[in-house]
C-alpha cells in the first residue's frame, strides 16, 4: 500500500517529529544535540522558517514547530537531516523513516503543541525551546 501523501503548505505552521534508528542514538551527548540547534540555525537562516518551538530532551527523538514562511518543507527537512546525518558520520542509516508533520490548521492548535513540548522544559533544559521563552517572561 502507498504511503498518504504529505501535505504541503509554504505559509503553514507544522509539528514535526523525526526518529532516530539503528544502533546509535540521535543524540548520544551534549555536543550532539549542540551541533543539532546549529544546523537548525543555519536551515533557518537559510530558509527564513520561523521557528516556535523544539524539543531535543529524547535521546532518539526532535519534535519542532515551525511555520514555513514561504520555505519548501522538504527542502528545509534535508537540510537538517542531511547535515546532522554528516555530523554523525555514521555507516548505518540515523533516521528510522521519513520524518512526521503535522499541518496546524489553528493557532490554537500550535500553541498547544508548543505548550506541551514546553512542559517537558520546565526544568531549565537548554534542550528545548522552554529555556529560551521563559527568559523573556
Amino acid at each position: 500500500m502507498a504511503r498518504k501523501a504529505r501535505i504541503k503548505d509554504p505559509y503553514g505552521t507544522f509539528h514535526i517529529t523525526q526518529s532516530g534508528g539503528g544502533q546509535k542514538l540521535l543524540f548520544e551527548k551534549e555536543e550532539d544535540r549542540t551541533q543539532f540547534l546549529e544546523i537548525l540555525k543555519k536551515a533557518q537562516l537559510q530558509f527564513q522558517f520561523k521557528l516556535y518551538a523544539y524539543c531535543l530532551l529524547s535521546d532518539n527523538q526532535y519534535h519542532l514547530v515551525m511555520d514555513l514562511n514561504g520555505a519548501d518543507m522538504s527542502k528545509v527537512m534535508k537540510s537538517i537531516n542531511i547535515g546532522y546525518a554528516m555530523y554523525k558520520d555514521q555507516k548505518e542509516p540515523l533516521f528510522k523513516d521519513r520524518y512526521k508533520s503535522e499541518l496546524l490548521k489553528e493557532t490554537e492548535d500550535a500553541e498547544d503543541v508548543v505548550r506541551s513540548l514546553h512542559k517537558n522544559g520546565v526544568t531549565g533544559s537548554l534542550w528545548n525551546s522552554y529555556c529560551t521563552y521563559d527568559k523573556e517572561s
